[in-house]
């Protein structure tokens, strides 16, 4: 991972550094990005479930652990054509996207610009707006461009990147606390992430984002509580802390979201507070700073997802 041109306050080191990233992690980022289709899910149940089956089968199918415990591309990835392969380089970047921000940032909640693209009227073309925004630990406001590229780091990719994040000009009125690109790639087969926050002189149209924080949650939380009302659901503890939860058989998968300190599983979304991430190495599990779940099965096990797809057996 390489990072650069943050500020001093943002309290991101401009370095390169190994990332020590675990399958839950990764998982849970891939779940949790807020996208406009999965928001919409809610009007038809157990479309959510599908949702988030399929994001969870694209990291299972597409990468492996190499042996130096980096993310490595399986033979699946190497035999998509490149559109699909384009494809998936996108997903695996927003993913990566949600994972730093939480992570180094403490942004717990990140959703896709286009969801309220109607509402903002958003005129930029979809390659000159940006795809991300969320808000962090203290209520402001970032805003994120992430792209995905199947071989080396592309510089040029990168440029665009923080010029479509700087496009907008402030969400609910107040102005980003920070605009990055970012740009994953496979440099020597590893998966790895640039991070960029350099300031851009360039001046170009501008895009507020009118949505409140209390309706962002809201949205951002809308499929998970709507996957809780759909299946049957069971109880678990991490750290002490009580969780809902619903089984994806086919994905080895369990999801869910915390409850409250009152023992109200359903706690209104407007009143949800970040809360420090728990993570249980023992039973691969993680809850993230935004309250929601992810414990991964015996078929998610490091040993075994270092081998291909297909040689994977879980006893």
């Amino acid at each position: 991972m390489k990072t650069f041109n943050f500020p001093p306050a943002a309290a991101v080191g401009n370095r390169t550094e190994h990332w020590d990233l675990p399958w839950v992690d990764l998982v849970w980022a891939a779940v949790s990005v807020g996208k406009g289709s999965l928001a919409h899910m809610h009007q038809y149940g157990r479309y959510s479930m599908f949702e988030m089956t399929y994001r969870t089968a694209i990291i299972y199918a597409n990468l492996m652990r190499s042996p130096d415990l980096s993310f490595g591309r399986s033979k699946a990835y190497i035999g998509l054509d490149p559109s699909e392969k384009g494809a998936i380089s996108y997903f695996l970047g927003v993913a990566l996207t949600k994972a730093f921000v939480e992570r180094k940032l403490s942004v717990s909640w990140l959703m896709h610009v286009d969801l309220y693209r109607d509402r903002f009227g958003v005129n930029l073309a979809p390659g000159e707006r940006p795809d991300l925004f969320g808000e962090d630990a203290l209520g402001r406001w970032i805003v994120a461009e992430s792209k995905g590229r199947t071989n080396q780091h592309d510089k040029d990719a990168l440029i665009k990147a923080k010029r479509q994040a700087s496009r907008v000009i402030d969400v609910d009125g107040a102005p980003p606390h920070l605009s990055i690109g970012f740009v994953s790639s496979f440099n020597k087969g590893r998966l790895t992430l640039v991070a960029d926050d350099p300031p851009i002189d360039e001046k170009g149209e501008g895009l507020s984002l009118r949505v409140s924080k209390n309706e962002f949650r809201s949205t951002y939380y809308r499929p998970f509580e709507e996957l809780l009302a759909t299946f049957e659901t069971r109880q678990e503890q991490i750290g002490g802390q009580e969780v809902r939860v619903v089984y994806s058989e086919s994905s080895d998968l369990f999801l869910g979201l915390s409850q409250g300190e009152d023992g109200v599983i359903e706690q209104p979304a407007q009143v949800r507070r970040r809360r420090e991430p728990i993570r249980d190495v023992q039973r691969n599990a993680y809850l993230g700073s935004d309250g929601i779940y992810v414990r991964l099965g015996a078929s998610w096990s490091d040993e075994l997802m270092s081998l291909e797809p297909q040689e994977r057996r879980a006893d």
